[in-house]
């Protein structure tokens, strides 16, 4: 086996897979996103009807049967070319928790099925155990999406391919100081000096690998740890802020609304509300 070949294996080995979400959407032709990107990984399933997606600029037609991938924050654009459309879709996470395989893979877009029945009936699988609120729950919805990624990774494995690993290590480990360093300043030039590179040549070689700029994975990242300590801590919505690097508490409250469409405290107050209806149906 080549070494480009032993190192995909291995990084397809260490995988893992967690399940966000799924559905089976129904789309007439103003079903349309352009130059989107998903938080997550996306396999979806073409049941009915025929839909142009588009990944990193590769164009692909799919008629019903098809399997299809969407990697984390690429680029896509995807609409329904005539009448009605019907699609399985999942969300999920593929990858260690410190940088996802999208960051480090090129995927294809599409594969074909010899045996679509069987994928209809993963995804059909997965749409119940989505409702399981059963201690085994969560395993298996991620199991069954374990499933499905390996049914996709196996059928496209030919098409696989390794991103460069000029200066990857680099990139990992910028990711990673952000991460732990929310609190702090976290400028381009910063980011740039701390492993020596000019700040444009920097922001070039970051996009490639995560598919967005710095100061925009910067502003991911402070939004999604915000949601987090908004839904699991007791700290105020001022201490939040200040932990993530925000000076006064209507600076954090603005940002947050901006990108979430309502204020910390109304988010809170809903996650809340959520999570004692749900213990109400459970008990």
């Amino acid at each position: 086996m080549a070494e480009d070949g032993v190192l995909l294996y291995q990084i397809l080995q260490n995988a893992r897979v967690r399940l966000v979400d799924a559905g089976d959407k129904q789309c007439d032709e103003s079903w349309t996103q352009l130059n989107n990107r998903f938080p997550y990984d996306s396999i979806g399933y073409i049941r009915e009807g025929e839909v142009s997606l588009t990944v990193n600029g590769q164009v692909s037609v799919m008629q019903p049967g098809a399997l299809y991938y969407i990697p984390a924050m690429n680029p896509f654009s995807h609409y329904a070319t005539q009448g009605l459309a019907r699609v399985y879709w999942t969300h999920f996470v593929l990858g260690p928790e410190d940088l996802k395989l999208s960051h480090r893979l090129e995927f294809p877009v599409s594969v074909k099925l010899s045996r679509p029945q069987e994928v209809e009936s993963l995804f059909e699988e997965l749409l119940v155990a989505r409702e399981d609120n059963s201690p085994g729950g969560a395993l298996l919805r991620n199991g069954l999406m374990g499933q499905l990624a390996a049914l996709f990774l196996t059928l496209g494995q030919e098409s696989l391919r390794l991103r460069p690993t000029e200066r990857f290590e680099e990139m990992r480990r910028t990711a990673e100081y952000i991460r732990e360093n929310l609190d702090k300043e976290l400028s381009v030039e910063l980011l740039a000096a701390r492993v020596g590179l000019n700040p444009h040549y920097f922001i070039r070689v970051f996009q490639h690998f995560f598919h967005e700029t710095p100061m925009h994975f910067v502003l991911r990242q402070r939004e999604e740890e915000a949601r987090r300590l908004l839904e699991c801590s007791s700290l105020s919505v001022k201490e939040i802020g200040l932990s993530l690097g925000f000076s006064n508490q209507n600076y954090f409250s603005a940002f947050f609304k901006k990108r979430s469409g309502c204020s910390p405290s109304a988010y809170r107050a809903l996650k809340n509300r959520f999570s004692e209806e749900k213990s109400f149906k459970q008990s």
